[in-house]
């Protein structure tokens, strides 16, 4: 669902606020929108978020991942993407404020980075300077040259915010930390989403989806495509019931707390365990890889209270235990807790 304005973007209200002074601020002065940076967990919406901002001051958006910027060259690629108009091309003065089109930059996952590359961003983010390779021609010798980048807004996102450098997050203007949405929120974005594609919609079948999607909108999407997909077949492809939700969870077994399968076998590992257990050790139980059960299946169950991480490893939490056996009569839970 692409997002053109401000006003398209459901919750994040708080920096949705933010975000609307500063475009303000800039279209009245002209200037580039602030660089910003924006943190959260994954399926939030900050990537919808900047290319909204990027069409609101009506500037060029050009996105880019992390780990596919290595090195001098590629920065310097990136750079030279930013137009010069309205500039004096030798020492970078600004001759006519109207001519400048200042860009958009989004970094993809930017925790990514290379320690070299956020050093050479440094400079770019305080002064729009930037050192890079030249040739002198008089010794023939290369040689490290401050250069003059034409305004730009760096736009990154990250589900790490405090993996980050500090002195690298505090040349960012606008810090935006983004939190998980409520149900309401959720419902706002399916509806919206529905009426947008031109699907019915019960409410019911709403609900349904919201309160199954952990408070994530690209779970909630992906709920709702996989919705549509039993309603087209079950021959009723222009309206989603409540019956085709409730099908579409029994299929892709989704309980009534929103977990999956892998998220049951890691309560159902965790009850079997008498002590708290280390991340790999977990990992290696759930036959995952390590950043799948840190960064996909613990948060949420953290979150809602089912598990608990410590220094020490993590474990079970009575409410964990007591979700799963409220759920044994359903076959989803084997072993007895």
């Amino acid at each position: 669902m692409e997002l053109v304005t401000i006003n398209d973007y459901v919750g994040q209200e708080q920096i949705k606020k933010r975000i609307s002074v500063a475009i303000r601020s800039s279209l009245i002065r002209k200037t580039a929108f602030p660089h910003t940076l924006l943190a959260g967990p994954a399926g939030l919406g900050k990537s919808s978020l900047c290319k909204v901002i990027a069409n609101e001051c009506g500037c060029p958006f050009y996105s880019y991942l992390a780990t596919n910027i290595d090195g001098e060259k590629q920065i310097e690629a990136i750079f030279s993407k930013i137009p010069k108009n309205g500039y004096d091309l030798k020492t970078g003065k600004v001759l006519n404020r109207d001519e400048i089109l200042p860009v958009v930059i989004f970094i993809d996952e930017i925790h990514n980075l290379k320690r070299k590359t956020i050093e050479m961003l440094h400079t770019v983010l305080e002064n729009n300077r930037i050192t890079l390779k030249r040739k002198n021609y008089i010794t023939g010798m290369v040689e490290p040259t401050l250069c003059w980048v034409p305004e730009f807004c760096l736009m990154g996102a990250t589900n790490y915010f405090g993996s980050l450098p500090k002195p690298f997050r505090d040349r960012f203007q606008l810090n935006l930390l983004f939190e998980t949405y409520t149900d309401n929120e959720i419902f706002h974005v399916i509806k919206n989403l529905s009426v947008k594609k031109g699907i019915k919609m019960e409410d019911d079948a709403i609900v349904g989806i919201a309160d199954k999607s952990r408070g994530v909108p690209r779970v909630a999407i992906s709920l709702f495509n996989k919705a549509y997909d039993v309603s087209v077949a079950f021959g009723e492809p222009e309206e989603i019931k409540k019956e085709h939700v409730d099908t579409m969870l029994e299929y892709e077994e989704i309980d009534n707390k929103g977990l999956t399968r892998i998220d049951r076998k890691a309560l159902n590992y965790l009850a079997t365990v008498p002590r708290p257990i280390g991340l790999r050790a977990f990992a290696q139980a759930l036959d995952e890889d390590v950043q799948t059960v840190e960064n996909v299946i613990e948060p949420y169950l953290v979150r809602i209270g089912f598990i608990v991480r410590t220094g020490s490893g993590r474990y079970l939490t009575e409410e964990g235990k007591n979700h799963i056996q409220r759920e044994r009569e359903m076959s989803l839970y084997p072993v007895q807790v």
